[in-house]
């Protein structure tokens, strides 16, 4: 019987199958059923993502075990908090898995709901938003910085904690299967959508989040879970279907700003919102830009 170590084992090891083999999957429906027409060409928009995607991977791999912070955190030695100890010592290695992977998502619940409050963070993650045409491959549509940014937070989190590094790769694939397909360009059976909307983040209900205008800025952050959303009031029920709105980054939704260089430079070219008196938030003034 597999162990979960030797799961978190296997996850690195078949990582880029896995992902090749949802990301083939999603395409497939995608070409098939869409739920949106395309506005850009598919080729050199899946060769941007893609091509973001591995330069991240390599640069996660290299600067993220060898930061200053999770070296500082490191050489403490022993973690501020034993929770997963006495977790262990209730439940076994499952158990110290499951609370492992529910902790992370709500983690990157917090991490995802600070990249639309504040506003440096929000320039590196308006990357992702960035994409006019939401499909399987925006998922791994992530600026290089902040991808390392987030991991070393996590990785900190996960050593203060105390939590085994070894539930980190298990997360990670999951999330990323996950998060390919719920950004897929499809539409899933109303009764299917509502189901699975109870639980975790469906495709009707991440569009919501990718949607352009300001009413739905603050909702659906979940990465994983949508139970997040439902206990820190943030869930918004999926795009109506007449007249949804766009998507992408508002004043950068042009085919240009699309183009591979932007990719790494549109966080270079935001400039930081005015304040104006006004109902807005400082979440809405920081999407408008």
């Amino acid at each position: 019987m597999i162990r979960p170590e030797g799961l978190a084992a296997l996850a690195v090891e078949e990582q880029f199958w896995l992902l090749g083999g949802v990301l083939s999957a999603a395409a497939l429906i995608e070409a098939w059923r869409p739920d949106r027409s395309r506005l850009l060409p598919r080729t050199w928009r899946w060769g941007t993502n893609l091509g973001l995607y591995f330069l991240t991977d390599r640069l996660f791999r290299v600067l993220v075990p060898y930061s200053l912070a999770v070296s500082m955190i490191g050489a403490i030695g022993r973690p501020h908090v034993e929770a997963f100890a006495s977790i262990h010592r209730w439940g076994g290695p499952w158990a110290v898995l499951l609370a492992s992977l529910l902790m992370l998502d709500l983690a990157t619940y917090l991490i995802h709901r600070l990249e639309h409050a504040v506003f440096p963070l929000w320039r590196l993650h308006a990357v992702h938003h960035a994409d006019v045409d939401v499909d399987a491959s925006t998922a791994i549509r992530h600026h290089p910085l902040e991808a390392i940014l987030n991991g070393i937070v996590l990785l900190a989190f996960m050593l203060v904690l105390g939590m085994p590094l070894w539930t980190f790769p298990t997360y990670a694939v999951i999330a990323v299967a996950v998060q390919v397909a719920q950004h897929a360009n499809l539409k899933l059976p109303a009764r299917l959508e509502r189901s699975l909307g109870l639980v975790v983040m469906t495709p009707g209900l991440h569009r919501t989040h990718h949607a352009s205008t300001p009413e739905y800025y603050g909702t659906n952050f979940g990465t994983v879970l949508s139970i997040w959303d439902r206990c820190f009031f943030t869930l918004a029920p999926p795009l109506p279907d007449r007249d949804p709105p766009s998507f992408g980054v508002v004043p950068f939704q042009a085919e240009r700003y699309a183009r591979p260089h932007w990719a790494l430079f549109l966080p270079f070219v935001m400039r930081q919102p005015r304040r104006d008196p006004g109902p807005a938030s400082g979440l809405d003034r920081a999407h408008h830009q």
